[in-house]
């Protein structure tokens, strides 16, 4: 009769145990959201990341990572361009467009501070420009390169 109570107590203490660390879990999260875009002759493709803030609201004005990768399409992509940039906005969101040189922009935008972009695009909000990016393909060396702000 004893061993039954200890066993019941443990898993009492077991199941408390798992209830406080699964309850711990969700503030150590972040959104992350992305897509691609792929060049109009299909043989490269851009994915764009932008994580948000561990634990908080993707809608809060907060600092957001952003991660460009460009990649060769086919069976096996190889990667030929990654980096990762620094903005600060609310539900951050990005457009890209490629040229017939296979030469890339991207735009990264919100619609201000608090604002959904399915609202704001829906209202006709303008975007906020937070960064613009460019980026140059060199068909010589098949590598693509950041073209600095001016």
């Amino acid at each position: 009769m004893l061993g039954n109570a200890r066993t019941l107590a443990r898993r009492v203490l077991y199941s408390a145990f798992l209830l406080s660390l699964v309850a711990t879990i969700p503030g150590c999260s972040r959104t992350v959201v992305g897509g691609f875009v792929d060049s109009a002759d299909k043989k490269y493709r851009m994915y764009g990341r932008v994580y948000g803030a561990y634990g908080r609201s993707f809608l809060d004005s907060t600092a957001k990572q952003i991660r460009i990768s460009i990649v060769t399409t086919g069976g096996s992509q190889t990667l030929l361009f990654r980096k990762e940039y620094r903005v600060k906005g609310s539900d951050v969101g990005w457009d890209a467009t490629w040229d017939e040189h296979n030469h890339l922009s991207i735009v990264v935008y919100d619609y201000g501070p608090g604002v959904d972009s399915t609202i704001g695009e829906k209202n006709g909000n303008p975007k906020q420009n937070l960064l613009t990016l460019t980026y140059h393909f060199d068909s010589k060396s098949g590598a693509f390169t950041e073209e600095s702000e001016k």
